[in-house]
């Protein structure tokens, strides 16, 4: 299993490290101090005279650009209002998108996640984020569609001008997909009893799992192993989609987790041979956006003879995963 990096947070990184977000985090916190249950989608703002966008959510967009357009500041619109779970920036903070990055002077796709068939989560409430980013996002229903405007320097900061090969001043258009979370389940509560092969597992104040407890669970079986204990009505996984999940993660008879996403942001991982290991892609193949699932994983569909040194797993450890799925995309 692995994380792959994600260039829309790549290019937020070194910025967010340098402070070049001050500005507009105060902004970012000033929409997370409003939000409630009542939180509203949010109003289109500003002119997007000049820019033009088709084309299905869920499919990349044709972007047309004239030469009446000009990026004066923060603006966006949705283009397209969907129905389903809405953003906010409490329980369901983090949003599963397609988007496109494209040059506002030319009209030229600087980054697409449709090029690359890779999906990214974007946590709004995520402190320094941008409020190009976050306020558009704030307050949207899964299914839509919103395209925004602004300079690279207020979007990423001006440490990113280079690696885009533009100036600070020019104007960049951003369209984000929102096409997850697909299911809730932060109502689902976890059981803290083994049973079966099943661990127990240790839960903070929130009633988020920390750990696994092996207390007098059996050795593992050597073979992988599949439990769904709670089975969505989602859309099921297939080799080749990826998915949005939270996880945790711990080696058989270990004090600790080796890794966990329940404590902070969601993952989206390709179930893909060659991007997870074995036992990840065989495991939730067949598995409904909604599900919550255990995998007890041999060493040979985890990380084999090697191991993984940066996460403590040695060559003959058995893994043990419980994951919900959020939301998947083909």
């Amino acid at each position: 299993m692995s994380r792959p990096n994600r260039p829309l947070r790549m290019m937020l990184v070194p910025v967010l490290a340098m402070g070049a977000f001050a500005a507009c985090g105060s902004d970012s916190d000033d929409a997370s101090d409003s939000a409630s249950d009542s939180i509203s989608v949010p109003a289109d703002t500003g002119d997007l005279t000049g820019l033009t966008v088709t084309g299905d959510v869920g499919s990349a967009p044709k972007v047309d650009i004239s030469d009446d357009f000009a990026a004066d500041g923060l603006a966006y619109e949705t283009t397209v209002e969907g129905d389903g779970l809405q953003i906010t920036s409490d329980d369901l903070s983090s949003a599963f998108i397609q988007y496109v990055i494209v040059n506002g002077n030319n009209g030229k796709t600087v980054y697409s996640t449709y090029d690359q068939d890779s999906p990214e989560v974007l946590d709004i409430s995520t402190d320094g984020i941008p409020a190009a980013l976050s306020e558009p996002l704030t307050g949207q229903h899964v299914g839509s569609r919103v395209v925004v405007t602004d300079t690279v320097k207020d979007i990423f900061g001006s440490a990113s001008s280079t690696s885009l090969n533009m100036k600070n001043k020019d104007p960049l258009v951003l369209i984000f997909d929102v096409i997850g979370p697909q299911a809730d389940m932060s109502d689902q509560a976890f059981d803290t009893e083994a049973s079966g092969w099943l661990p127990g597992l240790t839960l903070d104040d929130d009633g988020v799992p920390t750990a696994m407890d092996f207390t007098d669970v059996p050795e593992p079986t050597g073979k992988l192993e599949v439990d769904t204990i709670i089975e969505g009505d989602g859309e099921a996984i297939k080799k080749g989609d990826t998915v949005m999940a939270n996880y945790l993660g711990q080696v058989y008879g270990a004090d600790d987790a080796f890794d966990s996403s329940f404590d902070g942001t969601p993952a989206a991982f390709q179930i893909a041979e060659g991007s997870l290991i074995d036992g990840w892609v065989e495991g939730l193949e067949g598995v409904t956006v909604g599900s919550r699932v255990w995998l007890q994983i041999p060493p040979g569909k985890g990380y084999g003879k090697s191991g993984n040194s940066s996460a403590g797993i040695e060559g003959d450890d058995t893994l043990y995963f419980v994951i919900d799925i959020l939301a998947v995309s083909s």
